[in-house]
This record gives C-alpha cells, structure tokens and sequence, in this order.
C-alpha cells in the first residue's frame, strides 16, 4: 500500500519556482519513494540534526533536494520544502 504524499502550500510555490524539467524529476522520486519506499534505491536520508522522536529525511534529485517528514504510522509522506543543494545546506 503506497504512502499518501502532502505537500503544503509552501513546498508547492517552491515547486513552481524551479526550472519544469527539474520539478518533473523532483515529483517522480517522490511519489516513486511514496510507491516504493526502498531508502536505498530513492537515496533517502536522514537528516543529521534531525530530533529523534520527529526525524526529518532528505531525497537528493540533481542539484536539488527534498526534505520531508516520514509518517509510517499512518502512511503519509509530507514535504517540507525544495531546494536547491549549496555547500553548507541547512535542512
């Protein structure tokens, strides 16, 4: 059973912002982590920083990367924000 992917209207703005071929890539690792959570295969992440009772993962897609929360207890994947990868990146 596939997870149910949240996008808050603040990560969708983000979304827009970035070149389409990009978001198209961006949104295909998502929902294809959403399908198949293999953390592997999506190259999820945990954030370092993250507190351990609320973790926060990252997916890398290009130069971009996608921080979200992972809610396995009732199946949802909420997306944090987008952004483009700098060198000292704060999650």
């Amino acid at each position: 059973m596939p997870y149910r992917v949240v996008i808050p209207d603040h990560a969708k703005k983000q979304i827009r912002d970035i070149p389409r071929q990009c978001a198209v890539r961006i949104m295909d690792a998502i929902e294809g982590f959403a399908t198949d959570p293999d953390y592997t295969r999506w190259d999820v992440r945990r954030v370092i920083d993250s507190p351990k009772n609320q973790p926060r993962y990252r997916i890398r897609s290009g130069d971009y990367r996608v921080t979200l929360f992972i809610y396995h207890h009732q199946m949802i994947i909420e997306v944090i924000s987008v952004r483009r990868k700098n060198g000292g990146m704060d999650y």
